[in-house]
């Protein structure tokens, strides 16, 4: 009789341990962008990269690190554009470059950017 009454509550048990772990994963999927900079080829440091939304609004800016990259957290799923900036001083020359692309919930985008003089 314990047999019989101890099944249907390690089965319930399971089930709602599998439930759990499904909202929990469900509740992670957070997207991540990652943009690189690059200039004939090669990554850019210290290039300033903002980063609009669908109706044009600034989200956020950032500057590229070491290795050409800036990288935005737990952005809403949507249409936006990246604008990269960057100012050659020794030579006095501003390259820039843009790209327009869509985001989906829990994507990890990668995007590059590739500047030309302006």
């Amino acid at each position: 009789m314990k047999k019989t009454l101890l099944l249907p509550f390690i089965l319930i048990l399971i089930t709602g341990l599998q439930l759990s772990s499904c909202k929990k994963k469900e509740e992670k999927q957070t997207t991540k962008l990652t943009i690189t900079v690059k200039l004939d080829g090669d990554t850019v440091e210290g290039a300033l990269v903002a980063l609009y939304d669908n109706d044009d609004d600034l989200v956020d800016e950032k500057t590229t690190d070491s290795h050409g990259k800036v990288v935005f957290d737990d952005l809403d799923p949507g249409i936006y554009q990246a604008e990269a900036g960057y100012t050659d001083t020794e030579y006095g020359i501003f390259y820039y470059g843009a790209d327009e692309f869509e985001i989906s919930k829990g994507q990890n985008k990668k995007v590059t950017i590739v500047l030309t003089e302006w």
